[in-house]
């Protein structure tokens, strides 16, 4: 993970990744991330499965937090 903070996110995510964690930052559900980009759930699992590939983490809970945390993304509530 130490190589991937160095990179800023755009360089490690994808923008459609990027667009989702956003909305898992600002506590939106996958099913309310699909209904507002009009795209299917799986698709939204998809790209938080790539996320999660590329970053090692179990969890998405997880990445949030450490985005969060590392002030990577801050959220806007």
């Amino acid at each position: 993970r130490d190589a991937q903070e160095s990179r800023g996110l755009g360089d490690v995510y994808k923008r459609q990744e990027l667009i989702i964690l956003r909305e898992l930052i600002e506590g939106n559900s996958q099913g309310e991330i699909a209904e507002k980009y009009d795209i299917t759930r799986s698709a939204v699992k998809y790209h938080i499965h790539n996320m999660l590939q590329k970053t090692g983490y179990d969890s998405y809970v997880k990445l949030v937090i450490d985005v969060v945390d590392k002030r990577l993304i801050i959220p806007n509530y």
